[in-house]
């Protein structure tokens, strides 16, 4: 089912690029691939981050600096939400549109922190979320800046 979904947003074929990568540990390079091709399914070629895989035991996947730091227990999906935060990064007309957008789509909502949302200790105290669950808003996205 989802991926009947994911084939009604896709770009074409001959839009997509690669994720470029510096380093990544070999224990990540299986999942760090999958994430990146399915990222590279939704992302023109133009826009496509440059980014390294670090390696760090029992940590959620998480974006900073150019540097996606995760086990191997990731998943496709969740690398690819973290290359997006590379795309946005790197990419400052992309970030203004995602905060736009989510902007939008909260109207007069307030972000909550994620660990209020989902009980989960986890989750950093600058980690913040809608209620709907709809968007993440997290440093490094620009969307830290809603709560300004």
């Amino acid at each position: 089912m989802i991926e009947n979904a994911r084939r009604h947003v896709e770009i074409p074929q001959h839009e997509r690029g690669r994720v470029t990568f510096g380093s990544v540990d070999s224990r990540l390079r299986p999942a760090v691939e999958a994430g990146a091709r399915l990222a590279s399914r939704y992302t023109h070629a133009a826009l496509l981050p440059k980014v390294d895989a670090v390696y760090r035991p029992s940590e959620r996947p998480a974006y900073g600096d150019g540097v996606i730091r995760m086990d191997e227990s990731a998943s496709e999906s969740e690398i690819m939400h973290e290359v997006t935060h590379g795309t946005e990064v790197q990419n400052p007309a992309v970030l203004a549109a995602a905060v736009a957008f989510l902007r939008h789509r909260a109207g007069t909502e307030r972000p909550q922190r994620l660990r209020d949302l989902t009980g989960r200790e986890d989750y950093r105290l600058d980690e913040y979320a809608y209620e709907d669950q709809f968007a993440v808003a997290e440093p490094g996205s620009g969307c830290k800046k809603l709560t300004n």
